[in-house]
């Protein structure tokens, strides 16, 4: 006599096991998504630094200070601008575990930064050969230019981040201050 085999039993079986595996799948998708998260969480901290201290060159230029003065903030800026394209490398290398709002602020920011990166770099070399310059109005456009590059990168990491529903800073802390809230970002003067 033959064993009686329950299909019913093994259908269930088979449906437990391919939920666990989608489980498994959607919780390690989570896993890198909250790691990207992270390291947007940094990007937003460098374009807020960048913010800083292109804001307070703008307040240079109305205070008289020396061109030297104006071209190490502006190295300061580079180093911010560079910190962030390192934290996008970072970000890009993992764009295949991203979600779809993640990997839409990358497609975002991508072009954004290029253009960031090169408009400091030409603007260290303006002020290199037009250091009495730096109260004119082609520098201060040029920095006015440059903050308004890193507002858009800052919005669009910080866009993706409420879309997520995964505010960093809130992580650790359900009563910390977000750096996403209006209050934490430099505007210009």
């Amino acid at each position: 006599m033959r064993p009686r085999i329950n299909t019913s039993k093994i259908r269930n079986v088979v449906i437990a096991i391919l939920m666990l595996g989608f489980a498994l799948v959607a919780s390690a998708k989570t896993g890198y998504s909250e790691q990207i998260s992270i390291s947007m969480h940094q990007a937003r901290l460098h374009a807020t630094q960048a913010a800083a201290d292109l804001a307070l060159l703008q307040t240079y230029s109305k205070a008289g200070v020396p061109w030297q003065v104006h071209f190490h903030r502006l190295q300061q800026v580079q180093d911010h601008v560079n910190a962030l394209v390192a934290d996008y490398n970072r970000l890009d290398a993992l764009r295949y575990k991203a979600t779809p709002s993640q990997v839409a602020a990358l497609d975002r920011i991508q072009p954004l930064l290029q253009d960031l990166q090169s408009q400091v770099k030409e603007t260290l070399h303006y002020l290199v050969y037009n250091s009495v310059a730096v109260n004119m109005p082609p520098f201060t456009q040029r920095v006015r230019a440059e903050h308004a590059s890193v507002t858009q990168i800052f919005a669009a990491l910080c866009n993706c981040a409420r879309n997520n529903n995964v505010l960093v800073a809130s992580l650790r802390d359900r009563s910390a201050v977000s750096d996403c809230s209006d209050r934490s970002f430099v505007t210009m003067p």
